[in-house]
């Protein structure tokens, strides 16, 4: 792997809390819109692998650009993110995108020789393309339509 692409799922339903992880809810339609965004930024990269956690927020997120690409995203558990920066590690292609959580992102990016980041609780909007080569990191904010 010589780049991951990085992004937090979309937004996800109102009303749900952060922290009650029995919820699992769905995208908002703003969230929707933001994965149909992705989907068309990222529509012809060089992406040969998606992954997603278990979570339905980060695979409705990844899923309009997994079907552009006609890929099925690997789902490994939000819990397991050592395993998933292992399956990166290993993996044969050039470039894949991970969906994540405003928390397991920047660790992710961390543990794959990146620097600190940090998203706050409202962002969205990051697009986070690290070099694993050059352990360069590049972070854009314009997944945003503006009205």
């Amino acid at each position: 792997m010589k780049k991951v692409l990085l992004v937090r799922h979309a937004e996800r339903e109102d009303g749900q809390s952060r922290m009650d992880v029995s919820v699992d809810p769905s995208l908002s339609s703003v969230g929707r819109a933001r994965a149909e965004m992705i989907a068309e930024l990222l529509g012809e990269s060089e992406i040969s692998a998606i992954f997603t956690t278990e979570y339905r927020r980060t695979q409705e997120t990844a899923g309009p650009l997994a079907r552009v690409l006609k890929l099925t995203p690997v789902v490994v558990p939000a819990s397991r993110t050592g395993t998933l920066v292992a399956k990166i590690k290993r993996w044969p292609g050039d470039t894949a995108l991970v969906v994540g959580h405003m928390d397991t992102v920047p660790w992710i990016i961390r543990s794959l020789g990146g620097p600190a980041v940090q998203i706050a609780a409202g962002e969205y909007d990051s697009l986070f393309s690290l070099d694993l080569r050059a352990r360069r990191l590049v972070r854009t904010r314009h997944w945003s339509r503006r009205e």
